[in-house]
């Protein structure tokens, strides 16, 4: 891009897809058009001196922060332009640009028309979908589950963390400043009263602003902090955002009672070490909010602390898996060599063959399907916004087939066709948890249900065989679900309007719905079987149907 350019919203697109971009100074004409002048449609938040704006580019978004009050709140948008510019990390809001603009407006005083200059102060962020972590704060009994929670208890130390490494203290960490991606990635965001404290680590903070209820207590009694310890502001603040997202409220609990309280929460197999994991960050907690300083903390003690839950039993660690349970015996041959090609995998084609986990063993999966499939679920990222993610996921596609996890098979179509390695379903059960499920429920006899039960947190489920039933009784408190695939309905069976009024009602997360009955997956054929209701219009995540 040429810095002697005007950066239009193509531009601005091209710098969203590119993670290396670095943020650029933008002009006001641009961030006016995609916020529809900052209309109050666009208008989606707003505090103490600002308010927030969704841009809308031509195929993705953005969030426009504007600056009210401009005059008064000056050193605030310079301080957080200089920590944003400081900043990458993937639990740090992704800043990708700055505007400070003065326009000359016409005003009327003292009789007289005389020419006034109109300050404009912006920022440009990512747009994070699911909103702000104070939106899902809730106790154990509702809302996300604990590994959601647990992996947002995580990232939200990693991002503090890298903040602290780069001396960079917060100073206003809470639920409403901690956003959420489409995936529940925690991101830190709001820097207006941070501070970047390298060059003046001998000075000192005698007036410190921040949040009641997540402010220190030498917050409110005029102590003097040095920048060398204010980081110890920001652990506090950490350590009631983390008992908040355990309990739903602020304030001390006993470990004990925060432990009993998920207890009937949390599912076999892994109930054990999740009631660890509960434990282990309640006492990280506690530990925060110590009212003496120098007894809280650090990030790195709290990160090895987390990790430590990780690896204890049997249980290994890397950017993805956070609970893969490793038997002793498995360690061994083929098994053993498929566990160590799987953790070398890039973490999206991780996420991909994970997915195919769903599909019954032997199926036949054909490439454009898994294509459709991966993107619709957001599991393909491409390198910019002129690389084409369908060519991407086939460069995935080509890994797997490279470390034997995906193999060829012949076909009598032109369309490339592919079988998961038999042995690899029995690691990916380890892996994928209680996330997806396969009901083979085929060989039932017409009129027998299936009795199963399905995890409560599923997020992608497949049924081999169309039951409405089943559906009703089964899947619609799933609320969490992403995927549905019904792989088979039988030639006199319609396919109720009603049960798919029941889907579209019931299930708002769904990305992928699809009824098929070819045991070759093809196509869906719509004629004499359903008609889709408006209802289907309900569904804001949908990708393919």
């Amino acid at each position: 891009m040429d810095h002697g350019s005007i950066i239009t919203s193509w531009d601005l697109e091209c710098m969203l897809c590119a993670e290396k971009a670095e943020p650029k100074a933008l002009p006001l004409s641009l961030l006016e058009e995609i916020t529809d002048g900052f209309s109050d449609e666009q208008r989606i938040g707003s505090g103490g001196f600002a308010v927030v704006y969704k841009g809308k580019l031509e195929n993705r978004t953005v969030a426009v922060k504007r600056m009210s009050n401009t005059y008064m709140y000056e050193k605030e948008f310079h301080r957080e332009v200089e920590c944003l510019m400081m900043v990458k990390h993937k639990n740090v809001v992704r800043f990708l640009g700055y505007c400070a603009d003065i326009q000359g407006s016409m005003e009327r005083y003292g009789g007289k028309f005389v020419m006034a200059d109109v300050q404009q102060r912006l920022l440009c962020f990512e747009y994070l979908p699911k909103g702000s972590l104070h939106a899902h704060i809730t106790d154990a009994s509702r809302g996300l589950r604990w590994r959601d929670r647990y992996e947002i208890v995580t990232g939200i130390c990693r991002g503090l963390h890298y903040l602290h490494q780069k001396n960079i203290v917060h100073l206003d960490l809470k639920p409403a400043n901690i956003l959420l991606d489409d995936n529940l990635v925690p991101k830190i965001t709001d820097f207006g009263i941070s501070r970047c404290f390298d060059e003046m680590q001998s000075q000192v903070m005698t007036k410190i602003s921040g949040t009641p209820g997540y402010l220190a207590p030498e917050s409110y009694n005029y102590t003097e902090v040095t920048y060398r310890k204010s980081y110890r502001l920001d652990i506090y603040s950490l350590g009631v955002v983390i008992i908040e997202i355990l309990t739903g409220k602020k304030g001390y609990h006993d470990v004990d009672d925060v432990v009993d309280s998920w207890t009937d929460m949390l599912e076999e197999p892994q109930k054990e070490v999740q009631l660890e994991q509960v434990r282990v960050c309640a006492e990280i907690g506690i530990d925060c909010t110590n009212v003496d300083p120098a007894k809280r903390p650090d990030t790195q003690y709290i990160i090895s602390r987390l990790n430590e839950t990780v690896c204890m039993d049997g249980y290994i660690e890397n950017s993805v898996i956070t609970s893969l349970q490793i038997d002793p015996d498995m360690l061994i041959g083929t098994t053993h060599a498929l566990c160590l090609s799987y953790q070398q995998l890039n973490p999206d084609i991780r996420r991909c063959i994970e997915y195919c986990s769903i599909f019954p063993r032997g199926s036949k999966l054909r490439m454009v399907h898994l294509v459709r499939l991966w993107i619709a679920q957001g599991f393909v990222h491409a390198s910019s916004a002129t690389t084409d993610m369908e060519d991407v996921a086939q460069c995935y596609i080509q890994e797997l087939v490279s470390c034997s996890f995906l193999q060829p098979i012949e076909s009598t179509s032109d369309t490339d066709c592919f079988t998961i390695l038999y042995e690899l379903y029995d690691l990916l059960g380890k892996v994928t948890r209680n996330d997806y499920c396969l009901i083979e429920n085929k060989g039932c006899d017409r009129g027998e249900g299936w009795e199963g039960a399905i995890p409560r947190y599923v997020q992608h489920l497949f049924i081999e065989k169309y039951d409405a039933k089943l559906i009703n009784d089964k899947t619609l408190g799933l609320k969490s679900l992403r995927t549905l695939i019904i792989y088979f309905v039988e030639e006199d069976t319609p396919i109720e309007e009603k049960v798919l009024e029941g889907i579209f009602e019931e299930l708002p997360e769904l990305r992928v719905v699809a009824f098929a009955w070819s045991q070759e997956h093809a196509a869906i054929m719509l004629e004499n079987k359903f008609s889709i209701p408006e209802s289907i219009c309900r569904l804001k995540h949908l990708r393919w149907h």
